[in-house]
């Protein structure tokens, strides 16, 4: 599905005492890609050799039981996403993960089939094209 989050100025400020950042809003989309056991493999060996498998973020292949216990942590308001996604395959316990209240996240529909679709439902101000 397709989610809007608002993480106020307040979230950056607590881990930058020098932010200028203001409050950020987000669309974030968010789909089911299943990997075969193989696939999976290869990825938990290279996370393992190489510790972060992309360039926008920090990768972690971990388990719920270890996000639910508090030991791993979700970006932003990425939760949201995330709880829904295990509660609709029954992982009910996906409610208890923390989230930061602070950060509002609502659920605004599902993927649009193109980006030129989002352009013209959202006032997308930056996209992956602008500098």
């Amino acid at each position: 599905g397709s989610y809007y989050h608002l993480v106020p100025k307040a979230v950056f400020d607590a881990v930058d005492l020098m932010n200028k950042r203001g409050p950020t809003s987000t669309l974030v989309c968010c789909w089911l890609a299943p990997l075969g056991p193989k696939t999976w493999s290869h990825l938990a060996r290279l996370q393992d050799k190489y510790d972060n498998l992309t360039n926008e973020g920090n990768t972690r292949i971990t388990s719920l039981d270890a996000i639910v216990s508090g030991r791993r942590l979700i970006a932003w308001g990425h939760t949201r996403g995330y709880c829904d996604f295990w509660v609709s395959y029954g992982l009910m316990r996906a409610k208890d993960v923390h989230r930061i209240a602070v950060i509002q996240s609502d659920y605004v529909g599902p993927i649009l089939e193109t980006y030129k679709e989002i352009l013209s439902r959202y006032n997308v101000l930056r996209t992956p094209f602008t500098t």
